[in-house]
C-alpha cells in the first residue's frame, strides 16, 4: 500500500524471479559460466532452470542436460552430430556481453553450428 492509499504492482512478461529452495526470492541470472563442479562444462547462473552444456562428442556422449526445480536432468544432443575430432568434440563456446546467456556448438556436423539461448522462461 501506498502512502497515499494506491496499490503499485510491478508486473514483468517473463520470469524474474525464482526459489532457491530456501524460500526467498532470486534474481534469475542466465549468464552462462564454467561449471565449478564439472571441468569442461558450462552451465547458467542461477534460475529453476539449470542448463548444462559439455561438449558434444562423436559416440553420443556430451550436449545439453537440462532440470527445472532441482528435478532430475534430462539430456539430448543432435543425432546428426559428426564432430571433426570424434573425442576432443565440438566444444560449447559462450558468446559475450549482451550474448552471454548464448551456447554455440561450432561445425557441430560439416557447415552446422548448433545455437542455444538461456533465457528466463527456458531454453532457445
Amino acid at each position: 500500500m501506498n502512502d497515499d492509499g494506491t496499490v503499485s504492482v510491478l508486473s514483468f512478461d517473463r520470469p524474474k524471479y525464482f526459489d532457491p529452495g530456501d524460500g526467498k526470492m532470486a534474481l534469475i541470472d542466465t549468464t552462462i559460466m564454467p561449471a565449478a563442479d564439472r571441468p569442461g562444462v558450462v552451465t547458467n547462473t542461477a534460475g529453476a532452470l539449470r542448463v548444462w552444456f559439455s561438449p558434444i562428442l562423436g559416440n553420443g556422449d556430451g550436449g545439453v542436460e537440462v532440470s527445472i526445480a532441482g528435478k532430475a536432468p534430462i539430456r539430448f544432443w543432435p543425432s546428426f552430430a559428426k564432430p571433426a575430432d570424434p573425442k576432443a568434440g565440438v566444444v560449447p563456446v559462450v558468446g559475450t556481453a549482451d550474448a552471454a546467456n548464448v551456447v554455440t556448438y561450432s561445425d557441430v556436423a560439416p557447415g552446422v553450428d548448433l545455437v542455444y539461448t538461456v533465457e528466463t522462461s527456458g531454453l532457445a
